[in-house]
């Protein structure tokens, strides 16, 4: 697995076929915790996440942190 990272623009990327899930955790504009899981990056992209981690998880359970939004 590589996550390269731009240094001129900061934007990353990965494979996505690498992880086997993705776990958004963070805190919602009323300061309540959450997490979700879901399977596909497809479906990562629609959630509005005010402050937040995404995570991919590997096969053997590890997570690797993708992005993190600060608002």
């Amino acid at each position: 697995m590589t996550i390269e990272r731009n240094p001129e623009t900061g934007q990353v990327s990965w494979n996505r076929d690498d992880f086997t899930e993705y776990h958004l955790t963070g805190t919602d504009v009323y300061g309540k915790r959450y997490k979700r899981v879901v399977k596909r990056w497809e479906h990562v992209r629609h959630y509005n996440i005010y402050r937040g981690t995404c995570w991919g998880v590997k096969p053997d359970g590890k997570r690797v942190r993708l992005v993190e939004y600060y608002n």
